[in-house]
C-alpha cells in the first residue's frame, strides 16, 4: 500500500487492486496503518499551508479508513485542532477500532462494519 495523492493497494506481484483518489481538499498521506488481520487500512491525510511548506505547518489533518475486502473508504475522521508536534494512527488487530494520536492525546473510534459493496 502507498498513498500520496491517491490511496493505492497492490498485490505482491504489483497488480493494482484498488485506488482511491484523494479529493482536491485533501492533501498528502502522512502515515498508513493496517489491521493485523488485514481487513482494514487507515491513512492520515495532511494539508499544509501551501505546496512549498516544508516546515510542517499543518492546517488540517484527518484519518481515512478503508475496508480492503470491499475496496472502499468506510470512515473519515477530522482531527481538530491540527497537531503541532506528534501525530499517528493505528488500528486494533481485528480492525474494529481506530486510534489517533494528536500531540499528547489519543482518541479511539469504532470502525463501522461494512454492508457489502
Amino acid at each position: 500500500m502507498c498513498a500520496s495523492r491517491d490511496f493505492v493497494m497492490s498485490s505482491t506481484t504489483g497488480k493494482v487492486l484498488m485506488t482511491d483518489a484523494f479529493a482536491k481538499s485533501e492533501g498528502n498521506s502522512a502515515k498508513i496503518a493496517i489491521a493485523q488481520n488485514g481487513s482494514d487500512a487507515a491513512v492520515l491525510i495532511q494539508n499544509f499551508r501551501d505546496i512549498f511548506d516544508t516546515g510542517g505547518h499543518i492546517v488540517s489533518l484527518h484519518a481515512a479508513v478503508y475496508d480492503l475486502a470491499h475496496k472502499k473508504r468506510i470512515m473519515t475522521v477530522a482531527i481538530s485542532p491540527p497537531p503541532k508536534y506528534d501525530y499517528g494512527v493505528a488500528l486494533s488487530p481485528d480492525g474494529s477500532k481506530l486510534a489517533i494520536l494528536s500531540d499528547r492525546t489519543v482518541c479511539l473510534y469504532p470502525v463501522p462494519i461494512p454492508r457489502g459493496n
